[in-house]
């Protein structure tokens, strides 16, 4: 007796088997993920309601129902990661250049201004080249770099930071002439080119380092280390 099999029939049916199977597997990945995306919602949402109580921002009703506002900030404050959540603590400046035994305020606020608070720290990473008062006020001592840091009390990793440069001075006489804007006061490791002033009725001659007006000067050059004292020579059109 001889048993006869058709063997191109059942590699069909193996071909079959095992497209259903991968399309089984298709299909419970496709839940698996539904169901890890559905968990970190679920988690998500629990945080935030727990956040929410914190901060007194849900009432208990009488049917012990949690209620919880949601407000869309529709990104107000472009540039602030989670602003509505989390205020960040900033400064009224990034960077500063003072002159030595020359005073700065500096104030620090959270932004968004969604709250209050004064209970700050003030640290110089630098106290040779600035010192800093507990409310803020900077002070020059010599020249160079340092960072300002403000940060909450209690919780010292929220902070902000203010680079300042500590210079050497430059004083003007121009004698009746007026400073041409942004004429720098302040220099530190970097080279300066004087600008000129005007006078009505006069023709700007240069800057001198000598009452006399014999020394002429036409920049700083970026190795200097010394405060200037410069006085304009003018002469009648």
């Amino acid at each position: 007796m001889f048993l006869e099999i058709n063997i191109s029939n059942n590699s069909s049916i193996i071909t079959e088997g095992k497209k259903v199977m991968k399309r089984i597997r298709r299909l419970i990945c496709t839940l698996l993920s539904i169901s890890m995306i559905l968990t970190a919602t679920a988690i998500y949402a629990f945080g935030q309601t727990i956040d929410s109580v914190n901060q007194g921002n849900v009432s208990d009703s009488s049917s012990k129902e949690l209620k919880l506002q949601v407000m869309d900030t529709g990104n107000r404050f472009p540039g602030v990661e989670n602003s509505s959540s989390f205020p960040k603590l900033k400064m009224n400046r990034k960077g500063a250049k003072i002159g030595r035994g020359e005073k700065l305020r500096l104030k620090a606020f959270y932004y968004p201004p969604t709250r209050k608070g004064t209970n700050f720290r003030w640290v110089s990473t630098n106290r040779k080249v600035a010192k800093v008062t507990s409310d803020g006020i900077v002070k020059g001592i010599r020249p160079g770099r340092t960072n300002i840091v403000v940060s909450q009390r209690s919780n010292p990793s929220v902070r902000a930071i203010c680079k300042v440069t500590v210079g050497y001075s430059i004083k003007y006489h121009t004698k009746g002439g007026r400073l041409a804007r942004r004429s720098p006061r302040v220099y530190y490791n970097e080279r300066v080119t004087l600008k000129d002033p005007v006078k009505k009725g006069y023709e700007f001659k240069g800057w001198y380092i000598d009452r006399g007006r014999t020394r002429k000067i036409t920049y700083i050059d970026k190795d200097a280390d010394r405060d200037y004292t410069l006085y304009a020579k003018w002469e009648k059109e």
